[in-house]
């Protein structure tokens, strides 16, 4: 470890190499002014380079893309212990000391034989004297000896650090000079002043330096956002050897692809369209959640699987997350350089032949993990942490397949970048075994900030499907009536820097991986669109072990009853028939029955339905008048910036598309679904989840008659463990309730339909307002 004193205002700030604690976790460091960690060993490395140090270029920790050169505190390694020249000047002069201090030291005086009787000395002090003379000489003439030795040493190697550094500096100092704008300038503190000094900044653009605060540990008592803009900057977690999603260069020190530049997007959105506030970590798939959970990370920008588990508690550290909108829809493959072991994991055999070697690598803590535990049990899995573990363990033999994500196994990875094996193509199965829609998490209970990433997500695809580019969004006609100026900075703030989704696919991750299938923007709702998200291991810990309690669910027990607000009354949709003594029926109706269903152990009764106006709903669901509205459009303005009671709101996934209305992007009536108050999520991620039930009981056959069928959830407590057959049981699939209430009069269609095998267009934008 070393430590500056004073170098550039920075009082005793540290800065650690990469290296891991006996956790096995990486050590969380301090960091410069362009925020970017890299592993080195498996860690975490951190770099300091304030203005006025001389430092050299540290390809190996590296700061960003071309525009973001990294220095680090390290000397040229001329010597074997990389330290600085202040660190070597202060031994010096602590050795130097050392021997002065000795030289002078009183010597004790031996006794001489003949007085050892009497326990007296003789006088001998003359000659003691003259002794300690001769010996004080001896020993100051060889200190004065070694300190010159040593000082000449500093000169040797100041002028070899001098020579390093200048031809370091010849060679980046083109490309220093294209810099896209100056990094801020790292110092300790956390006073109004320091923050001011940076927002100022930041701001005018009068400065090319601009300050940031030091975050030695996270305050979780403060939220999330409050943090980030007192320390200055975003920290993002991302892996760094993926093409087209994130890739760290090792010959330029330069990160790309997609997920890079998500956080940059995510640093443009807090900081006013400044995108280069941002530190890099390299999180990994053993770790990521536990970085989430402690604060150490603000945002995971990495291939994460959306699941109902992570959602609400994830094993790892048992509390859940928030996911975003999903970036990518991904699915389990096998992969390897053997056609014969990818045919046999291909066909689930572990048994025939060759296949009984079979040895599949898979990454601890991924749904890939959970999948080869089911679908090949026993000690066919190979677990590994790292990434490049599963390229070290296919070299060695301890495996000979990978189960992974298509973005993962992309031959051009592995062959060209990782460099599998020489003269040996790695070759892709041809099944797909998962669902696995990927996206940026954040942590639970922080709601304004779980809201900012989440609206990064949803602005860049909203600008693809709109036409705003980087390039005219500054000049783009926003309907200022209708969408909120808070709205509207923000996607101008996020497209400006990173462009819009389209934009940023084609820069970033075409090349490696194009843009084709499910992946691609759905913009007319014309073709299926019904996709459930995958449950995880939804009873894999106890129902007692779950952290939190959904207080509106709590009330809605106590209530004896669930209030379901209507804002519509649509034949279909919504509607009362006197005929029938009153009641209610129609798409919304069934799906707060089947809500209710999930809530009362399958009983349909216990629900009060709310009518409620257009231009109150919200504030109904705000002051607790109703649990949930059923039916409502979803919009970046309603989720994010809702007018009337300037709160954000959270949507289940769609259960209902409307493709007439599609050729207009701000048609309010484009999707609907429920919404629930945001500030309580677990109650939000019940209603997700129980639609997302509907959907995935009918991608699986599921109906009434066989409700046994869908999975039990410890993840709401004890009440709810078989939430979702009751609701199954109670109201059948998403189907069923179509066809029950709609199938006469809107025949099933477009995006209403099933996004089914082969796999068409999953991504959709949502409107503004």
């Amino acid at each position: 470890m070393h430590t500056l004193s004073n170098v550039n205002g920075l009082q005793g700030q540290t800065a650690t190499t990469g290296t891991t604690n006996n956790t096995g976790r990486p050590r969380v460091t301090s960091h410069p002014g362009a925020y970017a960690l890299a592993p080195s060993g498996g860690g975490i490395s951190s770099s300091i380079a304030p203005n006025n140090l001389q430092a050299s270029t540290n390809t190996s920790n590296p700061l960003g893309r071309g525009d973001e050169q990294l220095l680090t505190i390290e000397a040229v390694p001329v010597v074997d212990e990389h330290r600085t020249e202040q660190e070597i000047e202060n031994e010096v002069r602590q050795r130097i000391f050392n021997e002065a201090v000795q030289a002078d030291a009183v010597i004790p005086v031996p006794m001489a034989p003949e007085d050892l009787e009497t326990g007296t000395p003789a006088d001998h002090s003359q000659d003691n004297r003259s002794k300690q003379q001769q010996d004080s000489t001896t020993r100051a003439n060889r200190a004065l000896w070694i300190g010159v030795a040593i000082l000449l040493l500093i000169a040797v190697l100041a002028v070899a650090l001098a020579l390093g550094l200048s031809n370091r500096d010849s060679g980046n100092q083109t490309e220093s000079q294209q810099q896209q704008q100056q990094r801020p300038t790292l110092v300790e503190g956390n006073s109004p002043s320091t923050l001011a000094s940076a927002n100022s900044a930041n701001d005018t653009n009068t400065s090319s330096t601009s300050t940031v605060v030091v975050e030695t540990q996270p305050d979780l008592s403060k939220p999330t956002l409050q943090r980030v803009k007192e320390r200055g900057y975003v920290k993002c977690g991302i892996y760094v050897d993926q093409p087209g999603f994130g890739l760290l260069d090792p010959a330029t020190g330069n990160y790309s692809g997609f997920n890079f530049q998500l956080c940059r997007a995510v640093a443009a959105a807090v900081f006013d369209g400044n995108g280069d506030r941002y530190q890099i970590t390299t999180a990994d798939t053993a770790n990521r959640f536990q970085f989430i959970a402690s604060g150490e990370l603000d945002v995971i920008s990495q291939s994460t699987t959306i699941t109902m588990e992570r959602d609400l508690a994830d094993v790892s550290t048992k509390l859940g997350v928030s996911f975003s909108y999903p970036f990518y829809f991904s699915g389990m493959m096998f992969g390897g350089t053997r056609q014969d072991y990818v045919e046999c994991a291909d066909k689930l055999d572990p048994f025939h032949g060759v296949c009984r070697g079979l040895k599949v690598c898979v990454a601890i803590g991924t749904t890939q993990e959970a999948m080869i535990d089911e679908l090949l049990p026993g000690p066919v899995a190979v677990r590994y942490a790292n990434p490049r573990d599963a390229v070290v363990y296919m070299k060695d033999g301890r495996c000979n397949v990978v189960a992974a994500e298509p973005v993962l196994l992309n031959p051009s990875r592995v062959n060209n970048y990782l460099g599998l094996f020489h003269n040996q193509t790695f070759r892709l199965g041809n099944n797909t075994f998962s669902r696995d829609p990927l996206a940026l998490f954040t942590r639970d209970g922080d709601v304004e900030w779980s809201d900012i990433v989440n609206s990064v997500m949803k602005i860049l695809f909203t600008g693809e499907a709109r036409n705003i580019t980087k390039a005219n969004v500054q000049e783009y006609n926003f309907d200022d009536a209708k969408v909120p100026i808070a709205l509207q900075e923000r996607i101008q703030n996020v497209i400006s820097t990173v462009g819009n989704l389209g934009e940023l696919y084609r820069a970033e991750t075409a090349e490696a991986l194009p843009r084709q299938g499910i992946n691609t923007l759905n913009q007319d709702l014309d073709k299926g669109l019904m996709y459930s998200y995958p449950f995880g291991i939804p009873d894999r810990i106890q129902p007692e072990e779950i952290p939190r309690i959904s207080e509106t669910m709590s009330r809605i027990q106590e209530a004896g009853r669930l209030r379901c607000g209507i804002t519509a009354r649509q034949r279909g949709f919504a509607w009362r028939n006197n005929s029938t003594a009153g009641r209610w029926s129609g798409l919304h109706v069934e799906v707060c029955h089947g809500l209710t269903a999930a809530l009362f152990a399958g009983d349909t009764s216990r629900i009060e339905f709310v009518t409620v106006g257009h231009s109150h709903r919200f504030q109904a669901l705000k002051d607790g008048h109703v649990d949930v509205l059923a039916g409502e459009p979803i919009s970046l303005t309603n989720e994010f910036f809702e007018p009337s009671t300037g709160m954000s709101y959270a949507f289940s996934m769609p259960y209902f598309y409307n493709n007439n209305h599609a050729t207009d992007i701000n048609t309010t009536q484009s999707m609907m679904a429920l919404a629930t108050n945001r500030t309580d999520e677990v109650w939000s991620s019940f209603a997700f989840w129980t639609i997302n039930a509907l959907i995935y009981a009918e991608e699986n056959n599921i109906t009434s008659s066989n409700a046994i069928e869908m999975p039990t959830v410890n993840l709401f407590g004890v009440a709810y463990v078989q939430a979702l057959r009751d609701c199954i049981s109670a109201v059948g699939n998403y189907g069923d309730l179509y066809e029950q209430t709609l199938g006469s009069i809107i025949p099933r269609s477009g995006g209403n339909l099933l996004n089914q095998r082969p796999f068409g267009s999953q991504q959709v934008a949502y409107p503004l307002f």
